[in-house]
Order: structure tokens, then sequence, then C-alpha cells
């Protein structure tokens, strides 16, 4: 391969340029291909989990405030966890 040097710039050959719309189609790839089914399984496989650590957590007698926005960041280690929590003893 040889590049042309002219005074003002440099030639680089036809089959080395990049394409016009290269960027575009590098852009299309990076974005996932994903439509409303999937994402209502990923939500439903999200949200699921999270109201039934908060639900266990209040059964338990631990917060279900705060179980919640555990199980947001670690949704199945937070379900996990409070499966295996012992139940808070009734403070009479």
């Amino acid at each position: 391969m040889r590049v042309q040097v002219d005074e003002a710039h440099v030639r680089i050959p036809q089959a080395t340029r990049p394409r016009a719309n290269a960027a575009i189609s590098v852009k299309r790839s990076l974005t996932p291909n994903i439509g409303a089914p999937e994402m209502l399984f990923g939500l439903v496989f999200w949200i699921v989990p999270v109201i039934l650590t908060a639900w266990l957590a209040a059964k338990k007698g631990y917060s279900p405030a705060v179980w919640t926005i555990i199980a947001i960041f670690i949704t199945y280690i937070a379900l996990i966890i409070v499966l295996v929590l012992p139940r808070r003893s009734q403070p009479t």
C-alpha cells in the first residue's frame, strides 16, 4: 500500500478509506436490540423479587422500606438474606 503525498494533503488509497457512514453503523451495533416483550420480562424479574423481599421482611418483623431500598440495588441477594434472617420477637 502506497500513500501518495501531495503538497496540500495526504491521499489514502480507496480501499483503505473509511466509509462515510461508519460511525452510524458502529452506534447501531452498540445499542441493544430489545423490544417491549424483553423489557417487560426483565422488569417483572426485577420488580417481583423486590416486592417479595419487602413483604417477607415485614412478615419477619424487619422494616419493609429499608429492605425495599436494599432489594432495588441487590435484588436476589437481598431476597436470599431475608429468607435466611430469623423472625424478630415482638416487644412486650
